[in-house]
């Protein structure tokens, strides 16, 4: 993609697509704000469309986030000791959680806007299977799996992350960095 404004007519040429079907599907990625546009001045007639990535559009292209992340937590393990990684993931999963507390709806089940919040950052989500699991989070994917598998520590971001939303503690009962099907958090008093 490029940061700069490119017109109808660059895009249909590029694509090889008539400027009404591209216009189709410039109709549908604005509305999901993906992309905005703008009218440019043009030698004569009538103004002509350009087009540029939201910071919504911006954000779907691939990253490379799980190369710096296990640099980083390659770097902090050879200067820093268990606990002072646990303590800082801990903390991280706090800080993360009192920027998501907003979402935390009063008068809805606590577990279930966990869930949702979680789905929103990446998680897929799945309904327990029994009644004494109610009070559990499931999830089918894992978004720091890359990094967990070489590094169990990671999840306690997670952990933290789930425990402060809830105010109260969880742990990780099955893990897929560890080969479990699921991520499988629990409150700690259901051991």
């Amino acid at each position: 993609y490029s940061e700069d404004v490119v017109t109808m007519e660059q895009l249909a040429d590029n694509m090889g697509i008539s400027r009404a079907a591209l216009g189709k599907h410039m109709d549908v990625l604005m509305s999901y704000q993906l992309v905005e546009t703008q009218l440019q001045d043009s030698t004569g007639g009538r103004p002509s469309r350009a087009f540029n990535l939201t910071q919504a559009g911006r954000a779907i292209f691939p990253k490379q986030y799980h190369l710096f992340s296990r640099a980083l937590m390659s770097a902090i393990s050879e200067k820093l000791d268990d606990d002072s990684i646990t303590e800082i993931l801990t903390e991280m999963g706090e800080q993360l959680a009192d920027q998501l507390q907003p979402e935390m709806k009063t008068n809805q089940d606590k577990m279930q806007a966990v869930r949702k919040i979680m789905a929103r950052l990446g998680y897929e989500t799945v309904e327990p299977d029994s009644e004494s699991e109610k009070d559990s989070l499931i999830a089918k994917n894992c978004v720091f799996h890359d990094l967990a598998i070489n590094d169990e520590r990671v999840c306690q971001l997670d952990i933290s992350l789930i425990s402060t939303l809830l105010g109260e503690p969880v742990y990780l009962k099955e893990c897929m960095a560890k080969g479990g099907k699921h991520c499988h958090f629990c409150p700690s008093n259901s051991s």
